[in-house]
Parts: C-alpha cells; structure tokens; sequence
C-alpha cells in the first residue's frame, strides 16, 4: 500500500520511485522520512510533495477507495507481479487489478483490432479466441468496442479465460456497456487490469500507453482486423520491440477495415488463417481435429428443424444472400424466412446488410 500511494505522488516516475526504494529499503521508510533526508535522493520539489503527501491522508484515502472498488494493486517489485511485464520498457510502477491476475504458467495470446470491425472480422475474433480458449489459452485484449470485445467473448462461449486491460480507471468500466461482460471475465477466472487507481483521472492518451501492457503480457498478438491508419499499430510496435510474435488475419481487399492486416501480411507478417498456425508457434498441440473453421455446435442445434440444418449447412461454407439461399436449400421463400428468424433468434445466424446471411460461432 505504501508503494500505491508513492506511485501516485506527482513527479515520482518509475526511474525515481527505483532510487528512493533502493535508498531507503521500503517505501513505508520513504513516507516517514524527513524533508532534508528525502533530498539526499530527489529535488527539494519532489522531497516537498513526497513529505506534504505523508501528512494528507492520502494513504488511507487511496487504501479505501481500493477496498470501495474490490481491487487490489500489485507493485513491480512485487515476485508475483506479471512475468510478461517484468522486462518490457516503461514497465508500470504497479497495476490494480480486480479478479485473478495470470498465473506464472499460463499461455497468454493478445487479440486486437478495430472497434468498427466487420461481420467477418467479429467472426474470425470469435473463431480463433475460441479455439485458442479451448486448447488452455488465454486472451488478453483492451475490452474496447468491436474486435476487442468479441476477443473476450469468444474465450468465455469456449469456457476459457480471458483478461482486459483498461485505458481508465479500474473502477470505470468503458465503454459502460461492457459492464456485463466485464462481470463475466471476473466470473471466469480472469480478471480487469489497470495502470489507474479508483477515480484517478485518464485521458485519451492512456489508451494508447496501456496498449504496451496488452502486448507486454502476451507471448504472441494477433491484429484480427484493422484499417491502414490504426490505433492498433502501437500495439504492434510494442509486440515488436518486446520480440513478440505476431500474426496478422487477412481479410477482403475490397474493405478499409482489412488495409492494415493485409499491408502487415504483404511486409511479411505471417498470416493466420486458424488457430493451428498460432497454437505452433507457442509450440501447444491443438487438443481436437478442427474440419471446419466453424464450433462444433451439436448441443446448439437440438430442436433445429431439417430446414433449418440445411440453411447452416450451407451458411458454413460462406455468408450467402437471401437468393442463393433459397437456390442452394430448395426451400420455398416464406418458410425460409421463417426459418431464417428463428435461426436468428436463437443466435446461430447473423443478417448481414443487403440480405445476406452468416453463421455464427
């Protein structure tokens, strides 16, 4: 707690709160240190706020805002602070964290992209999160609107772990509508993460620094789908500096949303087309045979109809529009839409704009 509440002091950087801890053994020795001795070691400006922040109450302030907010906070120094962070450059002074923090031995894999993410992109998000999940990996992304989110979703309908890093405060959530599935990672094992104590202020900039954190803690990042000017990128960046491997899917080259996987893939980024190609790079053999890119899904389909079969039949070899349906099942048209609202009802299909029709994982 006392390194909490030191790290959160204005001026102390990392490279500062590293002098004063190896000077003085502890920060608790640091808060009750005079002005004179605190100046043996920073400027008469930092030793000012360091001791008029020792008589605040700042401490118990923070101590309680923390318990307010059932998080927790862990400290660099700390040995089960997480491994991936430990030797990435700007490491965090600390992290607050609510739910289970990764294990020392857990398979971690980033999963990032665009917020405005496609059909396809949100289903190759689902994809592969869910074959990786199945094969005892777990997925960190930035639980932001579009790829992000469905990263996290994909592991949880596959009984896997996921972990999100946030851009605010660990006791906002953003966007406010992730709260329920924020709720369901906690639930899960793994748990929300953040540089940001309860009620410290953010601002947009912080989005982009916690992107170092998404790719620090992971062994290898995957850019599901991105434009050719994208916030993703930074995240690439500090994958790459850190020597992470990195993967990129490709997508149509008919849409914006795909510019920046498929320019990463034309510079030589290898592509991942399934969760294989991921799964052999962290050298883990895949626990199942996969015959499609598509989840098994016998216990979702009990009480689909013949009719029904045959649309999802023909829907998992690609999304196809209301017309090559009703060509390729023989289905006459007002029993097919028919069977297209229940199927969608029960979230097995997705309409797409221009009537066109996909299957969901």
């Amino acid at each position: 707690m006392y390194i909490m509440w030191l790290s959160r002091i204005k001026g102390i950087n990392s490279s500062k709160l590293d002098s004063l801890m190896e000077y003085f053994g502890s920060a608790e020795a640091v808060y009750r240190a005079s002005g004179r001795e605190l100046q043996d070691v920073v400027s008469e400006r930092s030793a000012t706020e360091i001791v008029r922040a020792s008589s605040d109450g700042s401490l118990e302030k923070y101590v309680w805002e923390l318990e307010r907010a059932d998080a927790a906070f862990i400290s660099k120094y700390n040995e089960n602070f997480p491994e991936g962070l430990k030797n990435i450059d700007d490491i965090p002074k600390g992290i607050y964290y609510r739910g289970r923090l990764p294990q020392r031995e857990s398979r971690l894999v980033s999963m990032v992209g665009s917020r405005c993410c496609t059909s396809y992109g949100k289903q190759a998000a689902l994809y592969l999160a869910g074959e990786l999940a199945e094969n005892g990996v777990e997925i960190v992304s930035g639980m932001a609107a579009g790829i992000d989110s469905h990263s996290h979703e994909g592991a949880l309908k596959h009984n896997g772990i996921t972990h999100a890093v946030f851009g605010t405060a660990i006791d906002r959530c953003y966007p406010a509508d992730n709260r329920e599935l924020m709720e369901s990672i906690l639930e899960r094992d793994g748990c929300v993460i953040s540089e940001y104590g309860p009620s410290e202020t953010t601002y947009a900039s912080d989005f982009v620094r916690r992107n170092r954190i998404i790719a620090g803690l992971s062994e290898a990042l995957v850019v599901v789908e991105a434009e050719r000017k994208s916030g993703t990128f930074s995240t690439l960046e500090a994958a790459l500096k850190y020597g992470r491997s990195v993967f990129a899917v490709p997508g149509s080259i008919l849409s914006k949303y795909s510019e920046g996987t498929n320019l990463l893939i034309k510079e030589g980024c290898p592509p991942v087309t399934e969760a294989d190609d991921i799964l052999n790079e962290l050298g883990i053999n895949n626990k199942k045979t996969v015959k499609s890119k598509r989840a098994d899904m016998p216990e979702r389909l009990e009480g689909v109809s013949e009719n029904g079969r045959s649309i999802i039949k023909c829907l998992e070899r690609e999304p196809m529009d209301f017309e090559s349906l009703a060509a390729a099942t023989g289905i006459q048209e007002s029993r097919l839409r028919a069977e297209l609202t229940l199927l969608e009802i029960r979230k097995l299909v997705e309409k797409l704009p221009g009537q066109r029709y996909i299957l969901v994982l």
